[in-house]
């Protein structure tokens, strides 16, 4: 059983695998409608798998969460416990989101969020396909919206700030050839004045 304050990580983890198993067999399968068959296959082949083995506990700012794929935790620097029970737990945890949803209802969720958060560079922020899984009126796992984004983690974002960060890393270096570049002639010019 996954304990009370972890159980939003934790859909946030199964929405991430289901959503992220559900595109990899549209893209197998080549199409953009699973049959019904392939659609189980494919949830009961996530919620049976090992998927879940690199997820474990982190302290975040103090506080124990759940750190792996699709997870905010995953990107801050700090120890991991992993393994143990929290792969068991998340296989639970799959199977009663998938049991309580329905598998069709799992889809229709995946493809309504796959045609609105579809970007022009081709990403998608999983966002809206996890508030479908875990904010639910039978099983809130996580109280709203607010407390959703801030445990998940969202890829364009981290591209962004990665460009940014690269960017300016290329702005410094660039900077630093040029003052390297003025020092070298600006010692040159002293060695010839000696001369």
């Amino acid at each position: 059983m996954t304990p009370s304050n972890l159980q939003c990580d934790a859909c946030i983890a199964v929405s991430y695998q289901i959503e992220k198993a559900l595109f990899l067999a549209e893209r197998l399968y080549n199409t953009n409608q699973l049959s019904e068959s392939k659609l189980y296959e494919t949830l009961d082949t996530t919620c049976s798998s090992n998927r879940f083995d690199n997820y474990g506990i982190k302290p975040v700012q103090g506080t124990n969460r759940l750190s792996g794929d699709g997870l905010a935790a995953s990107d801050v620097p700090g120890m991991l416990s992993g393994g143990g029970k929290w792969p068991n737990r998340l296989l639970d945890k799959c199977g009663q989101v998938v049991g309580e949803v329905g598998e069709e209802n799992v889809y229709a969720a995946y493809q309504h969020a796959a045609t609105t958060t579809a970007k022009e560079d081709g990403t998608r922020n999983n966002v809206e396909f996890a508030k479908e899984l875990c904010i639910r009126k039978e099983s809130k796992d996580c109280a709203n919206t607010n407390a959703l984004e801030n445990l998940i983690s969202i890829p364009s974002l981290k591209k962004k700030q990665t460009k940014k960060a690269t960017k300016k890393r290329k702005q410094r270096k660039k900077k630093t050839k040029k003052n390297k570049k003025k020092k070298k002639a600006k010692k040159k010019k002293r060695t010839t004045m000696d001369l």
